[in-house]
């Protein structure tokens, strides 16, 4: 279903742009979750390799201070997030805009193209004529993506739910962290009270409501124009400062001590210090990830197959 690899593209794509700032630290492990020789998954290497995503972003222990806050933050987070709550959130996220974003994805035109491999904008078809191709090759494809469309929630609850142990242990690390014996105990009396139960219930839920992602949308132009010239202010801001060196553009004693210092030969460092590489190593690591979340998406296909 084109929606789920929708959901996990995003996913895939952050985690490749993470592997390649670190692709000859990590670049072994995910080249191993999908051997281009072979349909093979290899699940326990897609779990090394996220062990490995997981490595570029350890943090501090807890110190002592902060571990005899966590039971009274854990008792705080589990008013906060108690269990079902990130089901319930997906669940308001699909009924507020999820849905009608899936709903463009399952017209007859949709159909068409994830059929024969194309995208919508390579086919130039009538609504007529996209509904007699659909016919063709499905001739059941409306009540396909009904089920499939029924079976999207209950599917990513159950995701939801699997995620929550983490997130709640996560969170009440974070507020042992960032809040004091008195704040938290505050809070937590707040909690206790009818009105903040009921906001430490709805807190995950009113956060995906669609008022917030059509504000977000709205606010979109605002925000690409700062992005856009971030690079040259960056730019302006370091201007007064000497260049940095290419490795190609040393000489030849500190090209010669650099190897000599990393292991690696002359010719190497030049290949791994190219435009060439860094390509090549953003291609392989999106690659690779992108293809662990594909198995991913065929896996719930097979779900949605027998659910038929």
């Amino acid at each position: 279903m084109k929606l789920t690899f929708a959901v996990l593209a995003p996913i895939a794509f952050l985690a490749g742009t993470a592997q390649a700032a670190h692709a000859q630290e990590i670049e072994g492990r995910a080249e191993t979750v999908h051997d281009a020789e072979s349909e093979d998954f290899d699940g326990a290497a897609l779990e090394e390799a996220m062990a490995g995503f997981g490595a570029l972003f350890e943090v501090e222990p807890l110190t002592p201070e902060q571990e005899a806050r966590l039971p009274l933050a854990k008792a705080v987070i589990a008013k906060m997030l108690p269990d079902g709550a990130m089901a319930e959130m997906m669940n308001s996220m699909f009924d507020g805009w999820m849905e009608p974003l899936m709903a463009l994805d399952t017209g007859a035109k949709a159909v068409v193209a994830d059929n024969l491999g194309l995208s919508t904008d390579d086919l130039a078809l009538t609504d007529q004529q996209a509904d007699e191709i659909a016919g063709l090759l499905d001739p059941q494809w409306r009540e396909r993506k009904r089920i499939e469309t029924d079976l999207f929630p209950a599917m990513m609850a159950t995701i939801m739910t699997a995620i929550e142990p983490a997130m709640r242990q996560a969170m009440a690390e974070v507020y042992a962290i960032h809040l004091t014996d008195q704040e938290l105990q505050d809070v937590s009396a707040f909690f206790d009270t009818e009105s903040g139960a009921s906001f430490a219930r709805k807190s995950f839920t009113m956060g995906s409501d669609k008022r917030i992602m059509a504000a977000s949308m709205q606010a979109m132009p605002a925000m690409m124009e700062p992005i856009a010239n971030m690079e040259q202010q960056i730019k302006d801001a370091t201007a007064a400062l000497a260049p940095v060196r290419e490795f190609s553009d040393l000489r030849a004693q500190e090209r010669a001590r650099i190897a000599e210092l990393t292991g690696y030969s002359e010719e190497d460092l030049d290949y791994y210090t190219s435009d060439e590489w860094a390509a090549e190593a953003v291609a392989d690591a999106a690659g690779a990830v992108a293809e662990a979340a594909e198995h991913a998406v065929e896996a719930v296909e097979e779900q949605m197959e027998t659910a038929q």
